[in-house]
């Protein structure tokens, strides 16, 4: 490819119109982990994300989170700490717009890696379950948008990790 040839497709990958989809933003999220015989424990993370909106009412985004705050309890008498270590999601959200708010649905695939220590011992483990919740972004003008949002991350088994996110957006 030619100098000309990278110049032009550069000018068009970041030109108003290529950017007028786009969005990015952040959240926290307070995690539930539940598993057969463990009292629920409650992590915390942060994730970014970045999304394309292909119309009013549907978008893709892609998560990206890491734990901040680890959260114990007992099994068998036994301390259990969990460590979310990070974790990766691709989804579709669809949506209705309603005056200043918009309301919507979003499923997709979330990839999980948590550390569990226990008795003096830690497991890492990394695994991906289908994903799908329900939110709600306000919006505070034109470009950003304060958002609340209910997923289930992950449900295998006995296991379950759901999370509160609370977050905003930047749309360009």
């Amino acid at each position: 490819m030619n100098k000309r040839s990278a110049l032009a497709l550069m000018l068009s990958v970041f030109s108003p119109f290529a950017l007028a989809n786009i969005y990015v933003g952040g959240s926290v999220s307070a995690m539930d982990y539940s598993e057969g015989g463990i009292e629920d424990v409650a992590p915390v993370a942060l994730s970014g994300l970045m999304g394309i909106k292909a119309n009013e009412h549907f978008s893709t985004e892609v998560r990206v989170g890491f734990g901040v705050g680890n959260d114990s309890a007992k099994y068998q008498g036994e301390s259990v700490t969990l460590d979310v270590d990070n974790f990766l999601g691709v989804y579709g959200r669809l949506g209705m717009p309603v005056g200043k708010v918009y309301p919507y649905v979003v499923a997709g695939l979330t990839q999980v890696e948590m550390t569990i220590d226990m008795a003096g011992q830690s497991v890492s483990e990394t695994d991906s379950d289908v994903s799908y919740g329900a939110g709600i972004d306000y919006n505070l003008n034109k470009a950003l948008k304060l958002n609340l949002e209910y997923i289930n991350l992950y449900d295998r088994s006995d296991t379950k990790i759901n999370s509160i996110n609370i977050g905003a957006t930047y749309h360009f």
